[in-house]
Parts: C-alpha cells; structure tokens; sequence
C-alpha cells in the first residue's frame, strides 16, 4: 500500500489567528509564511516530517478567508499518516482558525505493518501537499463575555498521493472559536468535527478536534500557553493530546513574528514539534 503524510488542516499561526480572532479595523491581504519540524517515536528510529507553508488570505471586520499551500518533505522507517486536522498535532498552527492551528495540527502518527501498511518511508520524500482552503465570519457582537466565530474549511487533493503526500481525498470540517481579551490574560478556544476522505483500502474515522488557550502580554511581546486533543482517526486509538507554548511579537510595519515549541502527551501525537512564522 502506498504510504501517504496526509497533512490535512493545519490551523493558522497562533500569531495570524489571535489576530484574525480580534476584529480588524479594516478590511486588507493577508499574508503568512511559516517553516515547522515535526518529530516522532517510531520504535527503534525516527520518523519527521518538515516544511514551510505559504499563506495568502483577506481580513476584515467580521470575516476572514485564506488559502495555504504547504510544501512538505517526510522520512522515516515506519509509515506516516497525518489523521486530521486539529489540535496543533504538526508545529505550525493552531487556535482553531480554520484552523485549523501552531506547530498545529493534523496529526502524523507512525502506524505498524499491523494496521494494514506493508510499505515504509525507506527514502526522503519531498513535494507540495495538499491545499487547504478556510474562512472564519464572527457570530454575533462582541460582547463583555468575548466573541464567537464561525469557521469551515476545506482541503483539496493536491499533493502527489503515488508519492506518499496525501491521502487523495477531498476533507471538510466545520467548527466555532471564541475570543475574550482580559485585562492581564486572552481566552480562547475552538471546537470543530472534522470529516475525513478514505484512501483506496482504508476507512478514516470522523470525529471532534478542540483546543484551549491563554496569552500573557509583555511589553511589545506576548506569550501563551495551550492544551489540545483530537480524536485519531484510525479507530481504537485513543485521543491524540499535547501541549504547546509559544512567543510572538513585532516585526515592522504591521508585520509580526512567532515561533511555537509542541510537546505530544499521547504516545500517537508527535514527540515534539517547532514552528517559526512570519505574518503581514
């Protein structure tokens, strides 16, 4: 069987999201770059997947749409399948954006000759992967109590699956976000169900992904720390969980920059993940 590195919906940067989550004061491009590493166990080595992402999007007072082009590279001795989108499992997005968020979130996991692979990732593969395509609109005013949104998404099959870059699956999921800023500390937090295409000879699992966080500003700077889980895809697996913490700040003229370091609690999430972005 072909194996595939399905990175399916990675949320926006932290940085893009907790600003995309305040309303904008008008409306403008929106511009992102990111480069993440992913490690994870896999028995007596190593499996990674790395990468950039190039985002182009249009913000505006009540609503958001992005599109992100993700050019990725895998290896490893075991096969690697990214199962859904969600909780920050790849460094490099999060908070629920399309989120689709952080060194964020589509799982790759290591998965045993067992579960139905004969084949492994016996050499470096590289290429583009799958296109994602999101957009968010706010629910409502914002209130004392914060705001909520609406956000979907969608991920097109565009990453060569013969290569083991995708799933050659159309996925969707749909979700909300809410956003409170504090005085001291910034809530927020995502819910969303994600549904996921099944490739030739394997039938993925639907299922939830969710997320909460809080942000510290300092100075010019901010710093957040949050905890994410998502269901595995494959069925009777548990719950994919990690933590994260990140540190964003300025970079010029409405620019800014963010890296984020995502540690896996569960032993299907990856061992370790960073993430360095760049947005405008």
């Amino acid at each position: 069987m072909t194996v595939f590195v399905a990175l399916l919906c990675l949320p926006p940067a932290r940085a893009a999201v907790g600003e995309e989550v305040r309303p904008a004061a008008s409306t403008g491009l929106l511009l992102e770059l990111e480069a993440f590493h992913v490690g994870y166990d896999d028995g007596p080595s190593d499996s990674n997947v790395s990468g950039v992402e190039m985002g182009i999007g249009v913000q505006a007072p009540r609503w958001s749409f992005r599109a992100v082009v993700p050019a990725i590279q895998a290896s490893g001795t075991a096969d690697l399948v990214g199962l859904g989108p969600g909780a920050g499992m790849v460094a490099g997005q999060r908070r629920g954006a399309d989120s689709g968020n952080g060194a964020g979130t589509t799982a790759a996991r290591a998965v045993s000759d067992t579960d139905g692979f004969v084949s492994s990732l016996d050499s470096t593969r590289r290429g583009l992967g799958d296109v994602r395509l999101s957009g968010a609109f706010r629910l409502g005013k914002e209130t004392a109590l914060g705001s909520w949104w609406g956000r979907v998404g969608l991920k097109a099959p565009t990453a060569d699956a013969a290569e083991g870059l995708g799933t050659g699956e159309w996925d969707e999921w749909a979700g909300v976000s809410w956003f409170r800023e504090g005085w001291t500390v910034d809530f927020d937090a995502y819910v969303r169900w994600v549904r996921l295409g099944d490739p030739a000879d394997l039938e993925l699992r639907d299922g939830l992904a969710g997320g909460a966080f809080c942000e510290w500003p300092v100075g010019r700077f901010a710093m957040g720390a949050g905890l994410e889980a998502a269901q595995d895809a494959i069925a009777g697996e548990p719950a994919r969980t990690a933590v994260s913490s990140y540190l964003r700040g300025p970079a010029g003229f409405r620019s800014s920059w963010s890296v984020e370091i995502l540690a896996g609690l569960s032993g299907n999430a990856p061992r370790l993940g960073v993430t360095a972005g760049w947005w405008y």
